[in-house]
């Protein structure tokens, strides 16, 4: 009997075999939390399209339907041949206007300059049309200003050169160069590594009624302020200025003024460094200047405008160039009078016309000029 009740003690043991079908009571935990990864996962998807769209529809709102910097690219890539360009900052992209460099020098030149376009962004707009249309000729407009200007903090005009460019390309090449900007070392981490992403953030016209109209009509409401087929952007605008300090009243007007001490980052010491070697490897004919600008001697110290001008003439020497400030000219050399100037800093139309004619006159003979 005791045999017999532990073979059904046993028996009860076996029944809890029974406890072995949790086991399908566990599978149907893991589907349910299958379940909930996928829930989880689908609203990560649908929290992202709806970001990328919000994204596209802000884009499509606020970002104008042809900036200045998307004008420079798609037309750089429009010409069917293209043998000196003219790179550098707003002041370049107003100061030359290629049809009278062409009419006499006989070329055909191109105005690839951009708002504060900085020595790295120059850089890159050599290299890329010594690649694509295997340009020779090249003239660099150095702005004093932006040789104390680190990318990082120039993020606004960094991220507009960039996208503008990586728009005018086909997607892979777009995408190629949209990386290898937000991690270039000196932008990488920076608030242009993600903004890069959202380009309405930096690329930004509130005329929304604009924006929209002439994106669905895709022509230009208005012509001022863009630029013509060569990348030179006309205006008639005149500054409401009647005075600036001149050359001759600078060292005065130093002394009896706080004015701002120019100054060159290293950064932009090595960009322009690479530029010359660059340029010097690849056989590319660089000239280096500076454009005028009415302002330069009301806000910069005079001397050390000097210092800073040899600076950076000695880095130009050590790679076997010059640098040619035509800030420092003499009136009989150079005069663009103060209404051939659209604002404090940049020309106008008149000017532009006055400072080409003359830079065409340097360029054919440079060697005399020095």
């Amino acid at each position: 009997m005791q045999t017999s009740e532990r073979i059904q003690t046993s028996g009860h043991i076996q029944t809890s075999g029974h406890i072995q079908t949790s086991g399908h009571i566990q599978a149907s935990g893991h589907i349910h939390a299958s379940g909930n990864n996928k829930h989880k996962a689908d609203v990560i998807v649908c929290t992202l399209t709806v970001f990328i769209l919000i994204n596209v529809l802000l884009c499509f709102l606020i970002e104008p339907y042809r900036s200045s910097s998307f004008e420079m690219w798609s037309g750089f890539r429009g010409k069917s041949t293209t043998d000196l360009v003219f790179v550098g900052t707003s002041q370049a992209e107003c100061a030359i206007n290629p049809s009278i460099i062409n009419a006499s020098l006989g070329t055909h030149s191109y105005n690839m300059a951009t708002n504060m376009q900085s020595l790295s962004c120059s850089f890159d707009a050599i290299k890329t049309a010594f690649r694509e249309k295997n340009v020779k000729k090249a003239v660099l407009c150095i702005d004093i200003d932006i040789l104390s200007t680190a990318r990082k903090e120039n993020w606004q005009a960094e991220q507009s050169y960039f996208h503008a460019k990586c728009s005018t390309e086909s997607l892979p090449a777009g995408m190629r160069d949209s990386l290898s900007f937000v991690f270039d070392p000196s932008v990488s981490g920076s608030t242009a590594s993600i903004t890069y992403w959202f380009p309405w953030i930096y690329n930004r016209s509130l005329d929304i009624r604009n924006n929209v109209e002439e994106k669905i009509k895709k022509t230009l409401t208005d012509s001022n302020g863009h630029r013509d087929e060569n990348g030179y952007e006309p205006t008639d605008e005149v500054v409401n200025q009647s005075h600036f300090t001149t050359k001759e009243e600078a060292e005065t007007w130093s002394a009896e003024h706080d004015l701002i001490v120019p100054t060159i980052t290293d950064e932009n010491r090595r960009a322009l460094s690479s530029i010359l070697a660059y340029c010097s490897a690849n056989n590319i004919e660089l000239t280096v200047i500076s454009i005028p600008a009415p302002n330069t001697f009301d806000i910069y110290e005079y001397k050390d405008y000097l210092a800073l001008t040899d600076t950076v003439d000695e880095i130009c020497s050590d790679a076997g160039q010059r640098f040619y400030n035509f800030n420092l000219l003499d009136e009989d050399q150079l005069s663009i009078p103060i209404e051939g100037f659209k604002d404090v800093g940049h020309t106008n139309s008149k000017g532009a016309a006055i400072f080409s004619a003359f830079l065409a006159e340097f360029l054919k003979d440079e060697a005399h000029f020095q």
